[in-house]
């Protein structure tokens, strides 16, 4: 029987919850969601813009990720230098929450180059059924508040080993779409509903954390980072 990862990594809050409990988490707490910090710190300076409140969890109502030991990765002929481990980041926030001491900068400073995971559920549970590694373009036109994103694959993992992928192979469109108030950046494209819900940076590094839906239902997850330690 072919292997299948356990959940990787929790999901997101679904639509309704991102559009309709961000208003009400804050009126009752006082404690701002991912999506609204990502869209309403305003500062010039990307790094000098604070976050005190370590609370703000987008799985803390989901099951723990799990993954594989035997998930194998490396550096591939094209000189793509991506690792599984350089996601785990996300066990931190299932366990404590976006750190405390992380600030969120304004959405148009996520345009540019990054990695990212990009993680497939099989349909009707949260096992994860395909793991791909690659880099991500995204732009931002500030004054239209638009947004697209481009994904270049680079590794995949099927359940029982990793192997390259490419561009031609995997045949991405473009993610297209624009600035939400509620839920960051909401992209459209290959038959999928990409919410990109939470950007924040911490120690030198920049994190985005993403879901894709199908038809309203839950179809993948997306991380995407930057920087170096």
């Amino acid at each position: 029987m072919k292997k299948t990862f356990k959940l990787i990594l929790a999901i997101l809050l679904t639509v309704s919850l991102l559009t309709s409990c961000s208003n009400s988490s804050s009126a009752d707490t006082g404690s701002s969601s991912g999506p609204e910090n990502s869209s309403s710190v305003s500062s010039d300076d990307p790094t000098t813009s604070d976050n005190s409140d370590n609370g703000n969890n987008p799985a803390e109502n989901e099951p723990a990720p799990v993954i594989d030991d035997d998930v194998s990765q490396g550096t591939y002929a094209d000189g793509s230098e991506l690792s599984f481990d350089e996601f785990a980041f996300y066990y931190e926030v299932y366990e404590q929450g976006i750190p405390e001491g992380a600030y969120y900068p304004e959405t148009q400073y996520a345009a540019g180059s990054w990695r990212y995971e990009l993680f497939v559920y099989e349909q009707g549970s949260y096992n994860v059924s395909y793991l791909e590694l690659g880099y991500a373009d995204l732009d931002i036109e500030e004054r239209s508040k638009t947004a697209t994103l481009t994904l270049h694959p680079r590794i995949g993992n099927d359940g029982y080993e990793s192997y390259p992928v490419t561009d031609e192979g995997v045949g991405y469109e473009p993610f297209d779409g624009g600035l939400d108030e509620y839920s960051g950046l909401i992209l459209n494209g290959n038959g999928l509903d990409l919410y990109l819900s939470y950007y924040y940076a911490y120690e030198g590094r920049e994190y985005i954390i993403g879901s894709l839906f199908k038809s309203s239902d839950l179809f993948a997850g997306l991380l995407m980072i930057r920087g170096q330690d």
